[in-house]
């Protein structure tokens, strides 16, 4: 265990007045918790980007301590690595280093098993990060966006940078969201454009152009739509507009755009049109899509060898399709995430979490509740952990075959056991 004043450990809590107890090993002592928020990852662990010190699967969510104390807000899981904003816009990075995508220089072939700071970016308010596939990218609150990791496709916007560098955006653009796919990054701005670079033959990047884009360049086939949220999964994205309308572009080798079976490249954003509903949120994941309606009601399609798509089979969809959460699940859905092969879906604003899909490293989260860690689950589960425990959910994450949660205590008193 690492020699901290924070330890990474399974921990065992209980409720002590307006605190909780902390048993780590034969050590406890009690933190008060009230307006306190707690990061939870699990799922594989092969490169560090769980967090916890170590480099082995994690089958039930762990309580990653060493972030308690500074002040989470924003997290992100990328193909096997991990990302975490704080309230005063520091950001950590840990995980798989390879091809400088962690942010802190040449790695020499070690990863980071524990969240480290981005010392380049210190300078920087950051308050949105997406950890991407093989790069990372962030925006400031000046709107500015720094990029890092590999630039085979030109990715990154810029020339080849060690550490975070500013994309040199058109002047008085300003951003508030990106997206990374494994080739191409997307930039939404605050007044519903979207800008995007890097890219290949798939036409992910949404220009209309077969090649990488070297610079950003603003998606024309969205100029008169109002856009609210983009996504990257790997070689595709996808658009929301604020009348709730979805877009995709890009690579369709399992359905993951939803145009159906016609084309396998679409090289700009077309409108989904199978999904019939007005669309309230959207995710990407590496290839399949989640969309959650204004009802509450959540759709999938795309890959779903592992059942991610949450139908009760291993079918791909080339088309939207509506999931079934049973009549023991009362709830309205309010948040969507999705991994390489898992999706995740909130109920009631983060009273609890349905996961569905590739299990194997244990990214389902539910440990012992699960009949076989080989075993795909293609229907939705309860991963009950937190609602048992008295933790609120305010941000599900899923990376490649990994999950993080950012939770908050109900009141000061929460009774956890892991």
């Amino acid at each position: 265990m690492r020699n901290s004043q924070h330890f990474f450990a399974k921990t065992s809590v209980f409720a002590a007045g307006s605190g909780l107890v902390f048993f780590l090993g034969q050590t406890a002592h009690c933190a008060d918790n009230k307006g306190n928020r707690f990061v939870f990852a699990w799922g594989a662990g092969q490169y560090g980007q769980i967090g916890y010190g170590g480099e082995r699967d994690v089958s039930s969510p762990l309580h990653l301590t060493e972030l308690d104390d500074k002040e989470i807000v924003f997290l992100s899981a990328g193909g096997q690595q991990s990302a975490a904003l704080t309230k005063d816009g520091a950001v950590y990075t840990w995980g798989r280093a390879q091809d400088r995508r962690l942010g802190h220089g040449p790695s020499e072939g070690t990863n980071e098993s524990y969240p480290r700071v981005v010392d380049e970016l210190r300078e920087e308010k950051v308050v949105y990060i997406d950890a991407g596939f093989l790069h990372m990218a962030c925006v400031t609150d000046k709107g500015e966006v720094f990029t890092w990791g590999k630039n085979s496709s030109k990715q990154l916007g810029h020339k080849r940078s060690d550490y975070p560098m500013k994309v040199e955006l058109p002047e008085g653009v300003v951003i508030k969201q990106v997206a990374c796919g494994r080739n191409h990054t997307l930039a939404l701005t605050n007044d519903g454009m979207v800008y995007a670079w890097g890219g290949t033959k798939t036409g992910a990047q949404g220009t209309g152009k077969k090649g990488a884009e070297p610079t950003p360049t603003i998606v024309h086939s969205l100029g008169d739509e109002n856009i609210i949220q983009i996504a990257c999964g790997e070689d595709f994205s996808m658009f929301l507009s604020a009348s709730g309308k979805v877009y995709s572009c890009g690579a369709s080798d399992f359905g993951q755009t939803g145009h159906g079976r016609s084309n396998r490249y679409t090289i700009v954003p077309t409108h989904v049109h199978n999904l019939r509903a007005k669309a309230a949120q959207i995710a990407a994941g590496q290839y399949h899509s989640v969309a959650l309606s204004e009802e509450g009601e959540v759709y999938t399609w795309g890959f779903n060898k592992d059942g991610g798509l949450g139908h009760g089979d291993n079918f791909h969809r080339h088309t939207p399709s509506r999931v079934s959460f049973g009549p023991e699940c009362t709830g309205t859905a309010t948040d969507c995430a999705a991994g390489g092969g898992h999706t995740a879906v909130l109920f009631d604003n983060g009273e609890t979490v349905y996961i569905f899909g590739r299990g194997r490293s244990g990214q389902i989260g539910r440990a012992n509740e699960i009949e076989s860690v080989a075993a795909y689950r293609p229907n939705p589960v309860e991963v009950n952990f937190f609602h048992q425990s008295g933790f609120r959910i305010e941000q599900t994450i899923l990376g490649s075959d990994h999950s993080l949660l950012l939770t908050k205590p109900l009141s000061g008193d929460v009774a956890m056991t892991a």
